[in-house]
This record gives C-alpha cells, structure tokens and sequence, in this order.
C-alpha cells in the first residue's frame, strides 16, 4: 500500500467519530425536511379535500354571482396591458430607427 492511501486510512480511522457525528446529524437533517415536506402535502390535501367537500358550491355561487365584475376587470387589465405593450414596440421600433438612423448619418 502507498503512502497516500495509508495516510487516507488514518485520517478515516482518527476521525472515525467525527465522520460518524456528521453522518447522524445529516441523516437527522433530511428526515426532518422530508417530514416537513411530507406534511405540506398531507395538509394541502387535506384542505383540498375539505373544499371540495365544504365549500365547494358556495365559491361557485359567489363567483357566478361576481362574474360580471370578473369580466369587467379582466377586460380592463387585458385594455392596459395591451396599451404597455404597444407603448413598448413602439419605443422599441423608435430607438430602432433613431440608431438606424444615426448609423447612416456616419
């Protein structure tokens, strides 16, 4: 055995307990976040299943109820976001056309 192997082996050896020590409190640490993710799931679940169960039709109710003012404010949003994005292209296509222009000036 080589030099570089026996000094590996002995570093192992004499931190045998330390390696051990790590080891655990990993280990303690990915069961914990497994657990906790676990029980994310289980309690998102659970509260699914109690909608589904309890207030299903009342949020169905209460969205029929507003649909008109749903509509309302999707179309205003959509209204606005259509106007930022025409703003945008055409700010784009301006400074486009302000290098472009620039450029065949030189």
């Amino acid at each position: 055995m080589n030099s570089f192997e026996e000094q590996i082996k002995r570093i192992i050896e004499e931190s045998s307990e330390d390696i051990k020590s790590q080891v655990k409190e990993q280990l303690k640490k990915q069961v914990i976040e497994s657990l906790s993710w676990n029980l994310r799931d289980e309690v998102s679940r659970i509260t699914k299943d109690y909608i589904q169960e309890n207030l299903k039709q009342e949020i169905e109710q209460i969205l029929i109820e507003n649909k008109e003012v749903m509509l309302r404010e999707i179309r205003n949003a959509m209204i606005k976001i259509s106007a930022e994005i025409g703003m945008a292209i055409t700010n784009t296509a301006t400074q486009n056309l302000s290098r472009a222009s620039n450029k065949s000036s030189l």
